[in-house]
């Protein structure tokens, strides 16, 4: 089996394309599972943070209107 001239120059010009999309979708691909792992990580950081917050309970009870406003409803 012979390749002539026009196989050898399409051969030679389609391997540096296909390469060229192989390496583009790798990077495609690298970047959608950086962000996929990162996504996760600030997910998991959020939940850490509200089991801690919800762990401490809510301790002031102080009704705000007291504050502001004396017995009449006028504001202070």
């Amino acid at each position: 089996m012979t390749i002539n001239g026009y196989e050898k120059a399409k051969v030679g010009y389609e391997i540096p394309i296909n390469r060229h999309f192989y390496v583009v979708a790798l990077r495609e691909r690298l970047e959608r599972a950086r962000r996929e792992r990162d996504r996760q990580s600030l997910s998991q950081d959020l939940q850490a943070i509200g089991k801690r917050c919800a762990a401490h309970g809510r301790h002031d009870t102080t009704d705000h209107a007291e504050l502001l406003y004396d017995e009449a409803g006028l504001p202070r």
